[in-house]
Parts: C-alpha cells; structure tokens; sequence
C-alpha cells in the first residue's frame, strides 16, 4: 500500500529532491515527481504540491536552480511572470546546470561525457529498458556490463560523438581542441575500454567520430586509432531485433546479442569518413560495438 505524504517527513522530501536532481542534472516538475514519489513509495498525485513547495524553497535559500524556457525551448534570461506566459521550467543544483541528463550513470561506471551547455538539453543518457520514441535517433552500447543508450533529439542535428578512452577527467585542453577542431556541436564521451584509442593533441582526437548528420545519416570517421574502426551496415529489422535482445537482457552481459552480427550475415566494411545510412553496427574494438538507430 503506497505510503501517505503526511508520513513521510519533510526533510526527508527534500533530501530526495536534491539526491534526484544531482543524479539527473536538470529535470522537468513531471519528472521529479513520478521519481520522488518512486523512491518514497507514494502516489506521485498526493506529493506533487508539496514538491513544488519544497522545490521554491530551495530556489530561494539557493540550493536549487529553476530555469525557465520558450514553449520552443529558448531559455528566459529575464524572466517576468507578468510577462512572460506559456512557459516552462526546469530545475538543477546550480553546480550541476551544464551536465546531461543521466550523466551519472556513466560516472558510475567510468565513463565521461562532455558538451557545450546548449545541446545538454538535447541529448541524455539511459541504462537498461529504452523503447524507441520517434524524433529521436538513438546510440546503444554495452558498459559495464550493462545495456547503455544515448538519446539525441532529432530537431538538435547535426550533433558528433568524439569517441576516446577514459584516462582521467576531461581536461579544458581537451575541450578546446576538440571544439576547435570538430566544432560546438561535438559531445567528447571518454569510455573505460582499454584498447581505445585516448586523446593525444590536435592531431589524435580520440578514436573515432560519430556524426549523426539528420534523421537518416550518420558519417563515420576513424581519428587515427590504433586499432582502425568499421561499420556493418544492417537492416531495420536485424537492428530492431539486437535492441530488443539488448533490453531484453537489461543489465546483464550484452555480449551474445553483438555474436549474432555472425547469423546476421553482415560485411565489415573499413571507416573511410564514410556517409551511412542508418541504422549501423560501429565497431571500435571487440569490446565497443555501439548500434546507431
């Protein structure tokens, strides 16, 4: 039986309010409550006055951020409630207002991502069941272990993934010479697989750059690795049927999904800077295929 909110005290409310938004970065009222109420075991409808209120709160005494946007998602730097009509808000702690959405689960596991803070609202990252949504292109991997999607909003295209192996924080060097070299638009992810190829200079950006062009185009490029990078150019069908297997597994090992490339039937190809059709296999490494739907 779901708990009632006049049992639940208010610090505790409020301890997980901030515990949801340091994991999830910056998150829309709807989402915080249906989490909220989640982790407290409560009917999110019975709480979700008093998460606004809590929420106002810790705007006020400054733990919290609240960010207020354009129905067609333009921040409002000067916000007026007279003003300004037909808005929405979102919320973050302040030191976390430029990080993506799930961010945390690839700390978690080793992993890094970074990004300009203007496509930080476009892109976010997932663990375990993802069903497809349409106005979304999606990149699914195994770390960890685990079954990982990136979700990237279509109308936010083109948007590139500079591909390299984790060897510590993402240095500001690192970002400058990637954006200078690649543009804003690319998103540095740093993943723990050992036989990456890591950022060197100018000249060694990572491993390999995913570009996903527009809704049906991706361009692949291999950055000079060690170990080269290909791509298997698939059907819909085929990539539909590894997503599932990969859901379907959840955060158990996806590893025999990927070995059904062999019944498949599928050529490597060699990454020349190559425009694809999507969806496609990248492949790294043994150890980091990444399916791009």
């Amino acid at each position: 039986m779901p708990k009632q909110p006049a049992n639940i005290p208010k610090s505790k409310r409020i301890e997980v309010v901030k515990e949801i938004l340091m994991r999830w970065g910056r998150i829309k009222m709807h989402d915080i409550n249906i989490r909220v109420a989640n982790n407290l075991g409560c009917d999110p409808r019975l709480i979700k006055r008093a998460i606004y209120r809590d929420l106002e709160e810790l705007v006020t005494t400054c733990q919290v951020k609240e960010l207020v946007f354009t129905r067609d998602g333009r921040e409002i730097l000067d916000y007026d409630p007279d003003l300004h009509k037909n808005v929405y808000k979102e919320w973050c702690i302040p030191t976390s207002d430029i990080s993506v959405i799930g961010q945390s689960l690839l700390h978690a596991k080793g992993a890094r991502i970074y990004c300009k803070n203007f496509i930080t609202r476009e892109i976010s990252v997932h663990e375990g069941r993802t069903d497809t949504r349409h106005h979304v292109k999606y990149i699914f991997f195994e770390l960890s272990s685990c079954f990982m999607s990136i979700q990237v909003n279509i109308d936010a295209l083109p948007i590139s993934f500079v591909i390299s192996r984790e060897m510590g924080p993402i240095s500001t060097e690192e970002i400058e010479t990637v954006h200078k070299r690649d543009g804003i638009r690319s998103v540095i992810l740093k993943l723990p697989i050992s036989n990456l190829s890591s950022f060197k200079d100018s000249n060694k950006l990572g491993h390999g750059k995913i570009t996903l062009s527009d809704t049906n185009h991706v361009n692949l490029k291999d950055l000079g690795s060690s170990n080269g990078t290909y791509f298997y150019k698939i059907s819909n069908i085929d990539a539909e049927e590894l997503r599932a297997k990969g859901q379907l597994i959840g955060d158990k090992t996806i590893s025999d999904t990927w070995s059904s490339l062999n019944n498949i039937k599928v050529e490597r190809e060699d990454v020349n800077d190559d425009d694809i059709l999507s969806p496609v296999i990248v492949e790294m490494s043994e150890k980091m295929r990444l399916l791009i739907i």
